[in-house]
């Protein structure tokens, strides 16, 4: 997943509010929102190539989600030459990073104890990521890669994570999606989950390319013919809503499908 908002704690019916894309090779099957632990009460996409999932939440109403690391720039210092490359450039031999949240919230009852365990985590056992976990009272970000996961707490507000550090000052996806999001907090329940979609399906490209990937790469809602936008995802949790709305393909095409009554049956 290359893009995921986090609304945190800007909203007195959710206090948890998450928008993302998943970016990936159009070849790679997935599967849509369904229990992955009943035990657990894990609920989220799986991945059906290598197994594990991108997002997901649990019973206690605790939520992460992770984005690839890629190589911004080739050994010459020169932005990567295609959308496949700069997407995924990663090493067979490391464990598929799709463990990770299950590995993470099958036990947590609280963002902070899967903060505790994303700390502890063998991040040099898997390619390099970045990572974000929230519930209703707290939120944190992290780096994981050279064996360890440097986490940060993060305030009350709007995160976004793309393929870089949070909140990335230098990110156009991060401008882009602020200014998408502008008012999002006063937004209406009713149509809410719709409107966020809406937002995801943008393929505007900014001015002057970022540099760092093909043009291609820095809209919303991405289009290449081997790689792009594969599904998008709107996860809510606050005192007596649990809503989850997923697109099973690019927000720009594919309608929005309500699977709220299956998280809380989870």
């Amino acid at each position: 997943m290359c893009t995921l908002a986090l609304l945190h704690r800007v909203r007195d019916d959710l206090p948890l509010l998450v928008a993302a894309n998943r970016d990936e090779f159009l070849a790679r099957p997935a599967a849509p929102p369904g229990v992955l632990d009943a035990e657990a009460g894990l609920f989220g996409p799986r991945d059906l190539s290598a197994g594990g999932t991108w997002i997901a939440a649990n019973r206690s109403g605790v939520l992460a989600g992770l984005t690839n690391r890629p190589p911004p720039r080739s050994a010459t210092g020169q932005a990567l030459p295609d959308a496949a490359t700069a997407a995924e450039v990663r090493d067979p031999r490391l464990r598929s990073r799709g463990e990770v949240i299950p590995r993470l919230l099958t036990n947590a009852r609280t963002a902070a104890e899967a903060a505790e365990a994303a700390a502890l985590l063998p991040a040099d056992a898997y390619n390099p990521f970045y990572l974000l976990i929230a519930d209703g009272r707290d939120a944190f970000a992290a780096t994981c890669r050279g064996g360890r996961c440097e986490l940060a707490a993060l305030g009350p507000g709007l995160h976004v994570l793309e393929n870089g550090p949070v909140d990335d000052p230098e990110s156009v996806k991060v401008a882009r999606v602020r200014a998408r999001l502008e008012g999002a907090e006063g937004w209406p329940l009713s149509g809410l989950p719709l409107r966020l979609l809406g937002a995801l399906a943008d393929h505007a490209l900014p001015d002057a390319p970022s540099g760092r990937r093909p043009p291609p790469l820095d809209a919303l809602c991405v289009h290449t013919p081997v790689y792009g936008t594969r599904s998008s995802s709107v996860v809510g949790l606050g005192p007596g809503n649990r809503l989850w709305w997923h697109a099973e393909g690019p927000p720009c095409v594919t309608p929005g499908t309500d699977c709220s009554s299956a998280l809380a049956r989870a």
